[in-house]
């Protein structure tokens, strides 16, 4: 694997990002899916690419609802493990990405740690952004 499957990640991601209608995201997915196995396969655990690639598939993944809403949630975990080391602790995409998991810890359930942990990181990620949304 090499410079050229990264090309081809790329290309998933590009064709993913070009299906507007719901209609169409179930494909749009599988090419979002396609673009996240090549990057993890290439690039280390910690690169943003690969963080905003596993963000958007979760939004993505929540638009197609509620089956859809633990695998969002394990990607949008990643992501914000690595926005939060990767990006300025004051970058807006650091509490968007809690704010999902806050809400998705509470659509399955989660427990009430998880919770709470994901509700802190959410406040810390707020605050460092200025106050939050």
């Amino acid at each position: 694997l090499g410079p050229d499957h990264l090309a081809v990640a790329e290309q998933h991601e590009r064709v993913s990002g070009s299906f507007k209608t719901r209609q169409m995201w179930p494909e749009a997915l599988k090419h979002a899916l396609d673009n996240i196995r090549i990057r993890e396969s290439l690039l280390p655990p910690t690169d943003l690419s690969l963080a905003g690639a596993r963000y958007n598939t979760g939004n993505t993944l929540l638009g197609l609802g509620e089956s859809h809403f633990p695998v969002a949630l394990e990607l949008f975990q990643k992501a914000a493990a690595v926005f939060k080391t990767g990006l300025p602790p004051s970058h807006p995409v650091i509490a968007q990405a809690w704010q999902r998991i806050v809400f998705l810890c509470e659509q399955l359930g989660k427990d009430e740690q998880e919770l709470a942990e994901a509700k802190a990181e959410l406040a810390s990620a707020q605050e460092a952004a200025g106050g939050g949304e």
